[in-house]
């Protein structure tokens, strides 16, 4: 469901978590699926929700390639990451955009001990799941 990365000087008693949600704006199987609706709702609004009713998460990222993302996510409270669209490839791995999203945050002077990455395609996801831990 989720995958958390900690940096190796992590600060351990108080850590700056940060929560990712790598969004593509292209899929071969179902197009524009993280903007599809799911009961009244697209699908991306599910665990954009659930990480940003954590107490654990101090922040909330959507990183994509589609402005269409970017645009509802921004609505529902995320903040955005624009990246590039070889990171968005079928093929590409999802370190690629955590490693893009770090570097962004560094750019901006944030520096989290702790980053969790969530699946759009997740609506199952609650907030008491993210900080259960799994």
């Amino acid at each position: 469901m989720f995958r958390m990365y900690f940096r190796k000087e992590a600060n351990v008693i108080n850590p700056t978590i940060f929560g990712v949600i790598p969004a593509r704006g292209g899929s071969r199987g179902v197009p524009n699926k993280n903007l599809r609706e799911l009961y009244s709702k697209p699908l991306i609004n599910y665990i954009v929700e659930a990480a940003l009713g954590t107490k654990a998460i101090h922040r909330v990222y959507v990183s994509t390639d589609s402005e269409q993302i970017a645009a509802r996510a921004s609505v529902i409270g995320a903040q955005i990451i624009l990246h590039p669209s070889k990171l968005s490839t079928d093929d590409a791995p999802t370190f690629g955009v955590i490693r893009y999203a770090l570097s962004s945050f560094r750019q901006s002077g944030y520096s989290p001990s702790v980053v969790v990455t969530m699946r759009p395609t997740s609506p199952l996801c609650l907030s008491s799941d993210i900080e259960a831990g799994g």
